[in-house]
C-alpha cells in the first residue's frame, strides 16, 4: 500500500464528457474516494499531510454541492451537506493543533534570544504537542469506528441518490454565471474586509474557497477566472482564521490550566508573547488584503 497522502488536486474529471447529473455525482464520489484513501494513509503512517488533504477533498465536495444548488432541492442539499460535514468534523480540533505548533515553531529567531522567553515558548510547544497527539488519537479511535463507516456508507448513498435534469449548454452556461456572479460579489467584500467583523470575515473566506474549488474543477469552462489571484487571496484569508482560532485555542488552554500548576507562569508568558505577535501580523495581512488587487 502507497502510504503517501493523496493530494486533493488528483481528482480529475472532465465537465465535457457525460450528462451534467453524472458528471456532479461522480466528483463527489471521487471526492469521497481520495478522502478514504487518506484516511487510511493517516491510520498507517499517521502523517498529518494526510488529514489535511482529507480535509481539502471534502471541501471541495461541500463546494460542488454548493455551486449545484439551483439544481437541487432543499433537502437534498442539506443531506448532501450534513454528510461531508459529518465526515469532516472529528478532523477539525486535530488540524487546528497541528497548525499550531507549527506556528509556533515559526515563531521569529530573535524572539529566542531571551531566555525566559524561550523557555516560555519551549513549555508551550511541548503541551500543545500534547494536546495535538491526544486529538489524534481520538481521531484514530473514530476511523475505525463502526459510526465512520456507517456516515461514509450513508455519504455515498445520498450521492447516488442525488438526480437533476439539465441540458449541457444550459449547465455550462449557468456554471459560468454562477462563477463571475460570485467573483465580483467577493471583490466587492474583500476591498471592505477591514470593515467587516470576524463572523463576516470567515464567511469571504469561505466563499473563496468555494470559487477556487469550482474554477479549479471546472477548468475548462472556467479559463477566464485566474486561478493564482484566488490562490493567494484564500492563504491571506487563511491566515487570518488561523491567527484567530489559534489564539482563541491559547486562551481557552491556559483558562483551564490552573494558577497553581507549577508551569503556568512560564506558558502564561508564552502564550502573551505568541498572541501580541499574532495580533501584529493580524493587522499587517489584514491591511495588505483590502489594499491590493488579490482577485
Amino acid at each position: 500500500m502507497n502510504l503517501s497522502p493523496v493530494p486533493a488536486s488528483s481528482l480529475r474529471f472532465n465537465p465535457d464528457k457525460g450528462k451534467p447529473l453524472h458528471v456532479f455525482t461522480d466528483a463527489l464520489l471521487g471526492c469521497l474516494a481520495i478522502a478514504e484513501q487518506n484516511r487510511r494513509v493517516f491510520l498507517c503512517s499517521h502523517d498529518p499531510e494526510a488529514v489535511h488533504q482529507y480535509r481539502i477533498v471534502l471541501r471541495q465536495a461541500r463546494s460542488l454541492i454548493k455551486v449545484h444548488s439551483d439544481w437541487l432541492t432543499k433537502p437534498v442539499r442539506h443531506q448532501l451537506t450534513l454528510c461531508i460535514k459529518q465526515l469532516t468534523r472529528p478532523t477539525d480540533i486535530p488540524r487546528d493543533f497541528q497548525v499550531l505548533g507549527e506556528q509556533i515553531a515559526q515563531m521569529p529567531v530573535t524572539e529566542r534570544f531571551c531566555p525566559a522567553l524561550a523557555s516560555a515558548l519551549n513549555e508551550v510547544s511541548r503541551e500543545v504537542n500534547r494536546l495535538r497527539y491526544s486529538q489524534c488519537v481520538r481521531l484514530r479511535r473514530y476511523w475505525h469506528s463502526r459510526d465512520y463507516q456507517h456516515q461514509f456508507a450513508a455519504a455515498e448513498a445520498k450521492i447516488k441518490e442525488v438526480h437533476f435534469s439539465i441540458k449541457r449548454k444550459t449547465y455550462r452556461s449557468t456554471l459560468r454565471q454562477i462563477a463571475v456572479r460570485q467573483l465580483n460579489k467577493l471583490k466587492k467584500r474583500i476591498k471592505h474586509l477591514p470593515e467587516l467583523d470576524l463572523i463576516h470575515q470567515h464567511r469571504v473566506r469561505i466563499r473563496v474557497k468555494v470559487l477556487r474549488y469550482v474554477v479549479s474543477l471546472y477548468r475548462p469552462w472556467l479559463r477566464r477566472i485566474k486561478l493564482k489571484p484566488l490562490r493567494k487571496s484564500q492563504k491571506n484569508l487563511g491566515k487570518l482564521h488561523d491567527l484567530e482560532t489559534h489564539s482563541e485555542l491559547l486562551q481557552s488552554y491556559l483558562a483551564r490550566k490552573h494558577e497553581t500548576t507549577a508551569n503556568y507562569s512560564l506558558c502564561a508568558l508564552g502564550v502573551g508573547a505568541l498572541i501580541q505577535q499574532w495580533a501584529r501580523h493580524y493587522e499587517r495581512t489584514l491591511t495588505s488584503l483590502s489594499a491590493q488587487k488579490q482577485i
